[in-house]
């Protein structure tokens, strides 16, 4: 799984070089904090949960994600930004017969860069590493809690409002080791769509 984030970022980047070669100059800014609040549409990859009973695969669900971080301006390639953040989500995911429950909370922190495309567009992707702490529930069966190491993927588009306000619109990527308690064990891989919106202070 820490292949397909690195590779996911590689190719990424590698797309995005034609567009950070042409991109448009940009005013050089100092260092500026900022926050941001998204949902994300969660979709399962691999997220099935192996108990003696059974197995429960499970279905989309919904997440949201909070974070803030430091942006960081460069002079060596016009319109480029590196950034840092720390970051806070939770997602839910069912399975569709009422088998069963998995809500993970992660705390990550993330770094990437930014690249604008125009003076208002630019393409941002991170990675991300951090804990994922699983709550399964098998209803009519047994449940169990594990906090395990977490990684993510994300890449997208953010777009500018005004000088302080933001949107963005990308994909995220996360998987977690297995979370294994007395014999059972779930395992979460997903895909998520994200929307949100950034302030910079």
């Amino acid at each position: 799984m820490r292949t397909v984030a690195v590779f996911m970022g590689i190719c990424l980047l590698f797309l995005s070089s034609p567009f950070i070669a042409l991109a448009e100059p940009v005013e050089e800014r100092a260092l500026r904090w900022y926050a941001s609040a998204s949902g994300v549409y969660v979709l399962p990859f691999t997220s099935d949960t192996n108990t003696r009973i059974g197995d429960i695969d499970l279905d989309s669900g919904f997440g949201a994600v909070g974070a803030a971080g430091i942006e960081v301006p460069t002079s060596l390639i016009a319109g480029v930004s590196f950034y840092g953040e720390v970051e806070g989500g939770s997602r839910t995911l069912e399975e569709e017969n009422d088998g069963g429950k998995v809500q993970t909370t992660t705390i990550l922190a993330n770094v990437g860069f930014k690249s604008a495309l125009s003076p208002s567009l630019r393409i941002y992707t991170a990675i991300g590493a951090g804990v994922g702490m699983h709550d399964i529930t098998v209803y009519n069966g047994p449940s169990f809690d594990d906090t395990v190491l977490a990684l993510q993927y994300v890449g997208g588009l953010e777009y500018a409002l005004t000088d302080s306000f933001s949107t963005k619109l990308g994909y995220r990527f996360l998987g977690t080791a297995n979370a294994k308690d007395q014999g059972f064990e779930a395992t979460y891989r997903t895909h998520g769509v994200e929307f949100g919106l950034l302030y910079y202070f």
